[in-house]
Order: structure tokens, then sequence, then C-alpha cells
């Protein structure tokens, strides 16, 4: 019984290695591009100080967007996010400062994200 089960999973294992080794030569890798459309990276952050710097350098990062644009609105944060956020010289940085709460029937994560949409 032992021997029947240890063929199974040997069996199984080879088909896996198999399968993946298909992977690795059909597979469509893919290549460097360049957007030439707008993009914006949306970051809402609320009390990220300790965050807040390596993201917006990763967000800055992006490479092959002609028209990047990176947005970060600092919500109602009651440490040093907005005073970090604000430390870079970059135009296609723009940091947004909220004190509003969310409406009725908001949510503060949602509600942060539909505002940098309508930035």
């Amino acid at each position: 019984m032992v021997t029947s089960l240890l063929n199974i999973a040997f069996g199984a294992s080879l088909l896996l290695a198999l399968h993946t080794f298909l992977n690795l030569l059909t597979v469509i890798r893919p290549t460097k591009g360049n957007a030439y459309e707008s993009v914006a990276i949306l970051i809402p952050a609320r009390n990220e100080e300790a965050n807040i710097k390596t993201v917006i350098t990763s967000a800055l990062a992006q490479e092959g967007m002609a028209k990047l644009q990176v947005l970060v609105l600092d919500d109602n944060s009651t440490d040093r996010t907005s005073e970090f956020a604000r430390t870079f010289s970059d135009t296609r940085l723009q940091v947004i400062t909220s004190r509003d709460e969310p409406p009725a029937g908001w949510h503060g994560k949602a509600w942060a994200c539909h505002r940098l949409a309508s930035a």
C-alpha cells in the first residue's frame, strides 16, 4: 500500500515538474514598454509617517510612463505624514491634506480613494 502511494506521489511530482517546464517554454514574457497615456498613482495615507517616504519614492521611480502623476491624500493624520510627503520636490507629486471626516454611509479608505479619484 505504501509503495503504491509513493509511486502515485512520484508520478504526480513528475507531471507537475513537466507542467512547470512546459510553462517556462511557452508562457509569453512581458516586454518593457512605454505608457503614453496619463497615469496617476493614488495614495491614500493616514498616519503613515513610517512608510510614506518609501511609498512615494517607489511611485516616483516607475519607468516607462511619460505622463506620471502621483497624488497623496493625507487623510486627517495625527502624525507627520503630510510633512514627510511634502519633502519631495518632484513636480509629478501633489500632496493634498484633508481634515474632512467621511459623510454618512462612507468609510475612511473608500472616502479617501473617492476624493483622490476626483482630484
